[in-house]
C-alpha cells in the first residue's frame, strides 16, 4: 500500500469472527492509509454473516470467516467468484478451488479483536463519519489487543495452560466430528493434570453439556474469570491447544500468538500465509500421550520456550494483528 486508497466495506450483521478484519480496517483508516466506507447489507443466509466484501482501487475482495469451508466454494457458486479479484479464507486447503485457485488465498489465523463493544455497531454507521469520536480516535487501542498482546518476556513459572470447552454435538452439523473433539480435549486435560499436577492449569468451561457429561473436568470459575484468564496466561510457560470446530485453527492457537507463548497444537489443517512452521513456532502432537511430551520439550529446555516467544512475537506482528493482516490482503489483491 503505497497511497491513501478510497475504500468500501460491506458486511452482513456482524459476528465474532469478523471483528479481526473489521479493526484492521479501521486502524489503516485511522492511519490515514484508507479513506474507508462502511455499508450494512440487507441480511441474507446466516453462512454470509461470516463474509465480508471490500471495493478498493477498482479491485473487488472478500473475506470468509467461518471455521471450515465456505458454502458458496463448495457449491460452485460462479456468479459470485466470477466477480472477485481475491478471495481470502480462514480455512484455505490449497488444491481446493478449482478454476478458482489463483484468486483464493490463505487469510491466516483468527481471533475476536475489536475496537467496539460489539461487531453489530459496524451496521449502525453508513460511514466512518458517523462513528461516535470515542470509538474512531487515532489513539484508541482496539480493547482485545490491549489484553492479548504482550512482548516476549522469561516465562514467570513452569505453568502449563490449557483451558478449553466441549460442545453438545447435537447442535453441530457434524456431531461425530464433534464427539471425537470433545473426548480428545478431555484426554489432553486428563493427561496433562496427572502429568504437570499443580503446575497445571486448565479445564473446561461449565456449559450445561459439560457439567452433564465431564463433571470432574471443568475448571474453577475463579481460574475462569476475565482477568483470571489473562493473569494466567500472561505468566505460563507453555499454552495447549487443539483443533477447533470443522478441524479449524482455533481462537486459542491465535490467542496465544498474540501472547508471544511457547506454543503446543494439533497440527494445523488449514493453510496460513508466512512462516509459522512446526518445531519454531510451535511444537504439534496428535495424542495425549505427544501433547505431554511436547511440553516436557519445551519445560526441559527454556532457552526453546524463549526462542518460539520471539518467533511468535514476530509471526503475530507481521501476519496477525488486525492492520497487519489486512495490508497484506490489500497488497496481494493489489499486486
Amino acid at each position: 500500500m503505497d497511497a491513501r486508497h478510497k475504500c468500501t466495506l460491506r458486511i452482513f450483521r456482524g459476528v465474532d469472527h469478523t471483528q479481526q478484519i473489521l479493526t484492521g480496517y479501521l486502524l489503516l483508516h485511522r492511519a490515514g492509509q484508507l479513506d474507508l466506507r462502511v455499508e450494512s447489507l440487507p441480511t441474507g443466509p446466516e453462512s454470509w454473516s461470516f463474509i465480508i466484501n471490500v471495493e478498493i482501487a477498482g479491485r473487488r475482495i472478500a473475506y470468509d470467516l467461518q471455521d471450515g469451508t465456505f458454502s458458496v466454494l463448495q457449491r460452485s457458486n460462479a456468479e459470485y467468484l466470477d466477480g472477485l479479484d481475491s478471495f481470502f479464507v480462514r480455512s484455505h486447503l490449497p488444491g481446493s478451488y478449482g478454476v478458482w485457485e489463483q484468486r483464493v488465498h490463505p487469510l491466516g489465523l483468527n481471533y475476536p479483536v475489536s475496537a467496539f463493544h460489539a461487531t453489530a455497531l459496524w451496521c449502525s454507521f453508513r460511514t466512518l463519519r458517523d462513528v461516535p469520536r470515542k470509538f474512531a480516535s487515532a489513539n484508541r487501542r482496539p480493547r482485545t489487543m490491549r489484553f492479548y498482546e504482550q512482548a516476549p518476556h522469561p516465562a514467570q513459572t513452569r505453568n502449563v495452560l490449557f483451558f478449553t470447552r466441549v460442545w453438545d454435538p447435537e447442535g453441530e452439523q457434524h456431531p461425530g466430528e464433534v464427539h471425537t473433539m470433545n473426548e480428545r480435549r478431555i484426554d489432553c486435560i486428563r493427561a496433562l493434570r496427572s502429568a504437570f499436577k499443580d503446575d497445571f492449569i486448565g479445564g473446561i468451561a461449565a456449559t450445561p453439556y459439560a457439567v452433564k457429561h465431564y463433571p470432574t473436568y471443568i475448571a474453577p470459575r475463579r481460574l475462569t474469570n476475565r482477568s483470571s484468564y489473562f493473569r494466567s496466561l500472561r505468566s505460563a510457560a507453555v499454552c495447549v491447544t487443539t483443533e477447533g470446530i470443522a478441524h479449524s485453527n482455533g481462537w486459542k492457537l491465535t490467542e496465544y500468538v498474540a501472547a508471544s507463548k511457547a506454543i503446543v497444537t494439533e497440527p494445523l489443517r488449514y493453510n496460513v500465509p508466512g512462516d509459522f512452521v512446526d518445531g519454531v513456532n510451535y511444537y504439534s502432537f496428535s495424542d495425549a500421550e505427544q501433547c505431554v511430551a511436547a511440553v516436557q520439550k519445551y519445560l526441559d529446555n527454556p532457552s526453546r520456550v524463549a526462542e518460539s516467544s520471539h518467533a511468535n512475537w514476530k509471526y503475530y506482528n507481521g501476519w496477525v494483528r488486525p492492520d497487519a493482516m489486512v495490508r497484506n490482503t490489500i497488497n496481494t489483491a493489489l499486486s
